[in-house]
């Protein structure tokens, strides 16, 4: 109950201490991840068929634009996020409206910003591109339109930030889920009336609109003080942008090496090549909902536990994490290079299969080292040093672009997804060695988790090179794949983490040794 001295908005949004918990806030994360997930396997082979192959490439290597374009937020939805939650955490609940408004207004400034560059300079930065001439107009008013939506996105970052920063982790799914259905369903609804990429574009601002508009009036709502503006609400400008201009670093060089790979395939190979990787690209990289969703979750609570100094809980957390998402990812890997072709086959047919299998089981061993990386990028903001992670991108940008470079131009689409998968391997192996430099804990009780995630990548690797070089028949391919992952299971040892856990609640079991003042 509030107590009458306490500021009007502890009342709606809790302090770390008295929020929901961790296994609440990373699931109601997950569930928008698997609204997504699902609705990407259900309108991607339908969108494929109403755009056709080559117009789903345009339309990738468009988004990948915009989207590098949307990554140049100044990095204050997360340094909001970090701020609100030490400033709920400390009992400071009358400084959640200056954070905000000290966070919003730079970033809609950027936003008009970044539109306005990629607005006018769209044809020179679409000129490399290998687009053909009957689809270069329309991709090029599709390029335009996605610019009008950048300063949404700023926009819903800030309001995304404040809420998760505050725990109300129930308000960013009930926006998130629906935007993420109507995300994938729109584009095909549209494309089958009218199969241009302007008209799905101005579909997908639509949505972004909206999507925008619900969490700025939920936060009108629920956070009292916001409104009216005044003067005193901008007094967290200067330490949000310091916070932040490391962040900006990582979200400029983040999008950069990741959507690389579309532009050197879009720039040397044919355009339906793009497709055939963005698609597995991004069905594969929705399996990293598992280790990204538990990292959100858990980000008040680990800035609380980096401003208390307490290395013993953010040791145990670390060491919990590490065993529940080498385990809950290592399913999906092993499934995919074992079947990876046939899965494929079923959902987008068997001439896309056979060319795409190669990058999905790739990017499937990539994606795994990738996930194990999550929570010590995670571990290293929360304890206020975003400069670390700014840094070590810096350092991996030049090597990434000169292995993706040889890579494409030898093994075209499968190059690329190798490049990335090494990319992924330097980036966790930097990103564990800063965080126990920073946090001072100990390696060794992570090694346990670290041997048997070894194991995992050992079986997927031999998995991938068994079905790569010996022709077996379907039903071999899956009693094979089937009873690899069953005596991994099986033999999975039960210290770490259990079957029982996972299907009870990943949270819970990575959780379970964080202080009981966190907890529900």
């Amino acid at each position: 109950m509030q107590s009458p001295d306490e500021p009007p908005i502890a009342g709606l949004i809790h302090s770390v201490a008295r929020a929901p918990g961790i296994r609440r806030n990373s699931l109601l994360t997950l569930s928008a991840q698997i609204a997504q997930i699902g609705a990407l396997i259900v309108f991607a082979p339908l969108t494929l068929r109403a755009l056709g192959v080559n117009r789903v490439g345009a339309l990738s290597l468009i988004w990948a634009l915009a989207a590098y374009c949307s990554a140049l937020d100044l990095g204050l939805g997360r340094a909001l996020a970090q701020s609100v939650s030490g400033a709920m955490a400390t009992g400071r609940h009358d400084r959640v409206p200056s954070l905000f408004w000290s966070a919003i207004l730079p970033q809609m400034a950027m936003g008009l910003l970044a539109a306005s560059v990629l607005f006018v300079f769209a044809p020179a930065l679409m000129s490399p591109m290998n687009i053909p001439a009957y689809l270069r107009g329309d991709a090029l008013g599709s390029l335009r339109i996605f610019a009008a939506s950048i300063p949404l996105v700023f926009l819903a970052s800030s309001a995304t930030g404040l809420l998760q920063g505050a725990n109300r982790f129930e308000l960013t799914s009930a926006i998130a889920i629906p935007t993420a259905v109507a995300t994938q369903a729109v584009p095909w609804l549209v494309a089958v009336r009218c199969p241009r990429l302007s008209a799905v574009a101005a579909a997908l601002l639509v949505i972004r609109a909206v999507s925008t508009a619900a969490g700025l009036a939920v936060i009108a709502k629920t956070v009292p003080g916001i409104l009216p503006l005044r003067r005193s609400h901008f007094s967290a400008c200067g330490r949000l942008l310091r916070f932040g201009g490391w962040l900006t670093v990582s979200n400029v060089l983040n999008p950069f090496v990741t959507y690389a790979d579309r532009f050197l395939i879009g720039a040397f190979m044919p355009l339906s090549a793009v497709a055939y990787y963005s698609i597995p690209y991004d069905g594969i990289m929705r399996l990293t909902a598992l280790p990204l969703c538990l990292a959100a979750g858990a980000f008040p609570i680990l800035s609380s536990l980096a401003a208390a100094r307490d290395k013993i809980r953010i040791q145990k957390s670390l060491v919990a994490a590490v065993g529940v998402i080498s385990f809950g990812m290592a399913v999906p890997m092993l499934l995919i290079c074992g079947l990876g072709n046939d899965l494929t086959a079923l959902w987008l047919g068997a001439d896309f299969a056979a060319r795409t299998n190669p990058v999905a089981q790739v990017l499937s061993i990539g994606v795994y080292i990738n996930a194990l990386a999550v929570f010590p990028y995670a571990t290293l903001q929360a304890s206020g040093r975003p400069d670390i992670t700014a840094k070590l991108h810096l350092l991996e940008v030049v090597p990434h672009l000169a292995v993706l470079f040889v890579c494409v131009r030898t093994w075209g689409i499968a190059g690329a997804a190798l490049a990335w998968t090494l990319r992924a391997s330097l980036d966790a192996t930097l990103l564990w060695w800063a965080t126990l430099r920073v946090t001072g804990i100990s390696v060794k009780p992570l090694r346990d988790q670290g041997r048997y995630a070894t194991y995992s990548l050992a079986a997927a690797l031999a998995l991938t090179l068994l079905m790569g070089t010996v022709h077996f028949a379907p039903i071999m391919r899956v009693l094979i794949t089937l009873s690899l992952t069953a005596a991994w299971l099986v033999l999975w040892p039960a210290t770490n983490v259990t079957l029982r856990d996972l299907v009870r609640g990943v949270p819970h079991a990575l959780f379970r040794h964080v202080s009981p003042a966190s907890k529900c």
